[in-house]
């Protein structure tokens, strides 16, 4: 067959076949500019088949997998189901920050109770009320972050939302 026959053997454009000829179809051509293409279906259709479906592991088949991959992360990260390890290094930066601050300024609020204290259980009971308000401030830094997070797009930086100076919403489930 020439190629215009193929072509419409196949169903595609005599374009396609020409380019499936470049791309290593087995095909015979005459070498000039213009030249006419002789092919043989009985060679040329195994190797369009195995182009359109590449066998499992072959180098086609692996970088339309990659593909595929990268496209349905993309959207993953554009629906927010997806975040980078930049933003949770980030996140997780702040918040620790945050939380060695919290504790670091127990000391200084409670040492002046704890002068004249000799009753263990109350020594104990108030070290419990402290770090509880130190928790309950944390799980609001927490919730504050994961609220700008939420409220911004996916390619957002939290750099570059502000979580400390938000006003209060309403109290909400809790997570």
């Amino acid at each position: 067959m020439n190629g215009a026959q193929f072509a419409a053997f196949c169903g595609v454009s005599a374009g396609t076949v020409s380019s499936w000829c470049d791309a290593g179809m087995p095909c015979t051509r005459s070498g000039r500019m213009g030249s006419v293409v002789k092919i043989d279906p009985a060679v040329a259709i195994p190797w369009v088949v195995s182009e359109r479906n590449p066998p499992p592991g072959s180098p086609r088949d692996r970088l339309l997998r990659a593909q595929a991959e990268k496209v349905e992360l993309e959207n993953a990260r554009r629906r927010g189901e997806l975040i980078l390890s930049s933003q949770v290094g980030e996140v997780l930066s702040t918040l620790g920050a945050d939380l060695a601050q919290r504790h670091e300024g127990v000391p200084g609020r409670v040492c002046n109770e704890f002068a004249g204290l000799t009753d263990p259980a109350v020594i104990r009971e108030r070290l419990l009320d402290e770090l509880r308000t130190v928790r309950g401030a944390f799980s609001d830094a927490t919730e504050k972050l994961t609220d700008a997070m939420d409220d911004g797009s996916a390619g957002d930086s939290p750099r570059s939302r502000t979580v400390s100076k938000r006003k209060r919403k309403a109290p909400r489930k809790k997570r």
